[in-house]
């Protein structure tokens, strides 16, 4: 079950912005509240949209635009930050594709 699973559970999803993406995060943010969501993707504004969409508060979620392909130099720095926000990160879901 979805929510047991991810009950409690930091989850950083990559692609965020893309159609698979948004719907990883729909099903997880509808199914099992108590995740904190990492929104990672190219497209900034759709990030921030799809996070006012589904409610989702800066306590269990945090949008954070990257291009992997061309900011991967700053992927530590990156990682740094979620674990200052949430202090771990459980599961990456690396659903980003080549541009």
């Amino acid at each position: 079950d979805i929510e047991e699973y991810f009950q409690n559970k930091v989850v950083w999803i990559t692609g965020a912005s893309s159609d698979t993406g948004r719907e990883l995060v729909k099903q997880l943010a509808r199914h099992s509240p108590t995740t904190r969501l990492i929104l990672s993707g190219t497209q900034d504004q759709k990030l921030h949209k799809l996070a006012k969409e589904l409610q989702l508060d800066s306590d269990h979620c945090l949008v954070l635009p990257l291009d992997l392909e061309r900011q991967h130099d700053f992927f530590k720095s990156k990682i740094d930050l979620v674990l200052e926000r949430f202090g771990q990160i459980d599961v990456l879901i690396n659903n980003a594709e080549p541009t």
